[in-house]
């Protein structure tokens, strides 16, 4: 009892109802039943002839056959039910058995056939999709089949307001002949099947195929003719000056609008594109964005209807952005083309930036180091002097940008043997302005030799993830560590699941962060006090943020650019730990709440494991060992941490806590009125 007292400790009501089935499937005793019945879901018909298996706790199967009124007489009634129809072979109930039931809602055997018109004369071009069985919220169906950490928001299942339909949670899927006609395999059917038609150019069709009461097992559907729906497609193209430098060019949705009579079905459509193309789906749902082509165009063919699509573009140079409206056509080619003014803004006087290169925490300079200096159209690159001074002659005023630095490490043996990092430039003032040009100072890390290295890492996949979908967090396994002031307290208790550093890139666009994205680790080097070295790979250029998380509040960032090259070795060392932090939970009064309210922490990956906690008799959660900053999710600012509670008779908080400087404790005030944003 004490494991289970410990599981609802940490995981609430969900892992309360989760430990009472279990205790109840677990006490149920075998006995005789008198007679259940099988029916079948839609039509309401016996379901005669099916094969019936009963697999007890100890593994002893029991075979039965329902009769011509669907009945089983005498079966078992403890253990795993396993219904299957024995003329399409399809398992049609997989589940633990509840001994009160005396009648079961068996799914449909059911198949579809139909016809494809409009899609092209190659049948290996067109796809014919049929979804069945229980039916997910979008989002959901992002996190489960794409193992996507989305992050749950309060109306991430609308858009514009609208309720988006739900996504079937299984497929079929089948090739037309080539006279377009198509037959699917046979599924068990629990309400009408959903079609999904598409080809390789973007044409898309939607059907629904209505089942009649009167619908039999083992029954094939006709779906009728299917001709497409949307196929329009979006062009955007950008006339800009050629550079070798990553633009970091993105494309998002700020609004739509759907056409009155035909809202309902691109509303359907909409939904449906995660299943036809997971990052059309999520861009047009406005949870990413997408990368543009600099020397070409981008094209997003197969999109539905829409009265109105809002598009903002993010260039390089931080605070501009550019948008666009458009009506998007049933179909045809609706083309947007940008200027390289609307992304940059108006060109800068250059100006010359001085800085040097020291290590940290007072160290010397940095001799020989080479740095790149890059903040479009503009690139310099040089290398600094004995005392590690160095100067960038053309630097466009009042504008950010950025350096990559390379510097030599003497001390350090492989992979300690060099240092790589990339620091912000602050704006320089315009010729002629009475503010500050002094030389900037760049610091990086002090790093020795002496850890231990990890090779052939593995990527770590969330659960489900279909095979298309890449990893976009890694952890790295088996490394020990000791933190400053933490000591070797570094897990909040036995129930943190992973214990192990976690590995997030995103990929800058503007002054946002975007992501994750998917990197890949070759090697990794830690030390016993946290410093790490770690070698990656990066899917393509541009300037990246990345997050080696140690516990759900031990954080490092580190600023990447990559160009030319797609590896770059990447040190984090967390630093200005808290030993520990207590976080008091008050009511609207100021008062503090009960025990057991559930404190949320999700900066923690998802994918990973989401972590959270409950407060003890003074309305308090205490946390060993917290990075004053950088932390995930957030930004790189300092002492900033995620927190989410809801709670029914107190309120909500959703949103950062401030860390005080020099405190180790902070209050968190619920408000009713926060709930339900």
């Amino acid at each position: 009892m004490t494991a289970i007292w410990n599981l609802t400790k940490r995981k609430g009501a969900y892992a309360y109802v989760a430990t009472a089935v279990l205790i109840f499937v677990s006490l149920s005793l075998a006995q005789p039943g008198d007679r259940i019945k099988f029916v079948y879901l839609i039509s309401g018909q016996s379901a005669s002839g099916l094969k019936v298996t009963i697999v007890t706790p100890d593994g002893k199967r029991s075979s039965y056959t329902t009769d011509a009124s669907g009945y089983v007489n005498g079966m078992t009634r403890e253990g795993k039910l396993i219904v299957e129809d024995p003329v399409t072979g399809i398992r049609l109930i997989d589940r633990m058995f509840d001994k009160s039931v005396t009648e079961f809602k068996v799914p449909l055997p059911i198949r579809v056939r139909g016809t494809v018109s409009g899609f092209g004369k190659d049948p290996n071009s067109i796809t014919v999709d049929c979804g069945y069985g229980s039916r997910l919220t979008v989002s959901d169906y992002q996190r489960q089949m794409h193992g996507l950490p989305l992050v749950p928001l309060p109306t991430e299942n609308k858009l514009e307001g609208i309720e988006r339909a739900r996504v079937p949670s299984r497929w079929l899927r089948s090739k037309p002949d080539t006279r377009g006609r198509f037959v699917t395999g046979w599924f068990a059917a629990v309400d009408a099947p959903e079609l999904l038609v598409f080809n390789n150019a973007g044409q898309t069709a939607v059907r629904t195929v209505r089942l009649p009461k009167g619908t039999r097992a083992r029954q094939t559907i006709l779906a009728g003719s299917i001709t497409p729906a949307a196929g329009a497609t979006l062009e955007v193209s950008i006339e800009a000056s050629k550079t070798d430098l990553p633009l970091g060019l993105m494309m998002g949705v700020k609004s739509l609008g759907l056409r009155g009579a035909s809202g309902a079905q691109t509303s359907q459509m909409l939904s449906l594109l995660n299943r036809r193309d997971m990052a059309v789906g999520q861009f047009l749902a406005k949870r990413r964005q997408i990368p543009l082509e600099l020397g070409g165009t981008t094209k997003i063919a197969g999109l539905p209807a829409m009265q109105s699509l809002r598009l903002y573009f993010v260039g390089p140079t931080p605070g501009i952005t550019a948008e666009r409206t458009v009506t998007i056509p049933q179909r045809g080619i609706v083309r947007v083309r940008l200027t390289e003014d609307e992304l940059l803004g108006k060109r800068e006087p250059l100006v010359s930036l001085t800085g040097v290169v020291r290590v940290e925490q007072g160290g010397p300079p940095v001799k020989g180091a080479t740095v790149v200096y890059s903040s479009y159209p503009y690139r310099y690159e040089t290398i600094t002097d004995d005392s590690g001074r160095f100067t960038i002659p053309r630097v466009a005023a009042n504008r950010g940008g950025a350096v990559f630095i390379d510097a030599p490490n003497p001390q350090g043996a492989p992979p300690f043997d060099r240092i790589t990092v990339t620091r912000p430039i602050a704006p320089l003032p315009r010729p002629g302005t009475r503010a500050s040009t002094a030389e900037q100072v760049f610091e990086i890390p002090r790093v020795t030799s002496g850890g231990r290295t990890f090779t052939n890492l593995r990527n770590l996949t969330a659960p489900l993830a279909t095979s298309q979908s890449g990893s976009v967090i890694t952890q790295l396994q088996g490394l020990e560590y000791i933190f400053p002031v933490c000591g070797s307290n570094f897990t909040q208790d036995e129930l943190q699941y992973v214990n192990s550093p976690v590995v997030e890139a995103y990929v800058r666009s503007g002054e946002e962060f975007l992501g994750p994205v998917d990197v890949t680790i070759t090697s990794a080097n830690v030390e016993q006090n946290g410093l790490a070295v770690v070698n990656m790979l990066f899917p393509y250029e541009g300037e990246f943020l990345v997050f080696l998380q140690y516990t759900p509040f031990v954080f490092d960032a580190a600023a990447v650019l990559i160009i030319g090259r797609p590896d770059a070795r990447v040190i984090f060392s967390p630093k200005n730990n808290l030993a520990q932090l207590t976080i008091t939970v008050v009511d609207e009064s100021n008062r503090p709440v009960v025990a057991e309210v559930e404190v949320n922490f999700p900066g923690w990956p998802y994918a990973v494991d989401p972590y959270e906690t409950l407060t003890n008799n003074s309305g308090q959660v205490i946390i060993n060992c917290v990075s004053r900053g950088p932390n995930l999710g957030i930004s790189i600012a300092r002492n900033q941490l995620l927190v989410e509670v809801n709670d029914p008779n107190y309120g909500c908080f959703n949103g950062i806590a401030t860390l005080p400087e020099f405190s180790s404790s902070l209050q968190v005030q619920l408000r009713r009125s926060a709930c339900g944003q």
